[in-house]
């Protein structure tokens, strides 16, 4: 009887961690390297121009009348809670603003800074003086304006001026940001832009390159239960054995 019991919970054991490892995986939702001879068909180039640059998009600005260079996804309108994550090198050139825009919950991009979305402008050490060096501005755009919603201050060592990867995680309302493996800062927003794709960018005239772009959808809260019940079905047999034994 107790053999029989044992092989119950082995089987059961054998299942959730099956589903385990299958859900806590996050499903991948977008991914690029840039390694093809042209860009993909799944970007839309928004402002600028976008070309390849031996594994990278060089993002560029043009006249006054456009500014920035912007590429956004158009596939992914209905993305909700995700991981973005991105390296970009950040080229000068024009105006010399050292810089990098990442977009995400994109619902729409037209025009000049129009649109419905949320943007990071990330200043590195050799920023412009017309922008503070290592900041980080948080902002929401939605037809008719747009607002700084916090800017982040960074130590010094934490950006710098050549090649930078950046994590953006957005869970409802809640953001949370990360640059070259540090934590730089969180974000709420009462009312927040709950889905959309995301969009890379380099401010003005100048340029930035990108390398590697991963979008991922962060597991859902019932992923976090099969865990904790996998968890203690681990316990339950860890006490189960030790009273057999005894």
């Amino acid at each position: 009887m107790k053999n029989i019991e044992v092989n119950i919970f082995k089987i059961l054991l054998i299942g959730v961690t099956f589903s385990i490892v299958n859900s806590v995986h996050a499903a991948t939702l977008f991914s690029d390297n840039f390694n093809d001879a042209n860009l993909s068909s799944e970007w839309e180039v928004e402002r600028g121009f976008a070309t390849m640059d031996n594994g990278w998009v060089r993002l560029q600005g043009s006249t006054p009348d456009t500014r920035d260079g912007f590429i956004t996804t158009h596939e992914g309108s209905n993305w909700s809670d995700y991981h973005v994550t991105t390296r970009f090198n950040p080229l000068g050139g024009g105006d010399d603003w050292f810089n990098s825009e990442i977009a995400f919950r994109v619902q729409d991009m037209h025009g000049f800074a129009e649109g419905t979305y949320y943007q990071i402008f990330i200043f590195t050490p050799n920023a412009h003086p017309g922008f503070p060096p290592n900041t980080v501005s948080l902002q929401k755009f939605s037809d008719g304006g747009r607002v700084e919603l916090a800017l982040f201050n960074l130590d010094p060592g934490i950006l710098n001026g050549t090649d930078n990867t950046v994590d953006i995680q957005a869970v409802g309302g809640n953001f949370d940001f990360t640059i070259n493996g540090t934590p730089i800062g969180h974000f709420h927003d009462d009312n927040p832009i709950l889905t959309g794709g995301i969009g890379l960018g380099a401010i003005w005239e100048s340029t930035t390159r990108y390398d590697y772009v991963n979008v991922s959808a962060v597991p859902e809260p019932q992923t976090y239960a099969m865990l904790l019940l996998g968890l203690g079905l681990v316990g339950f047999m860890t006490c189960h054995k030790r009273e057999t034994v005894v």
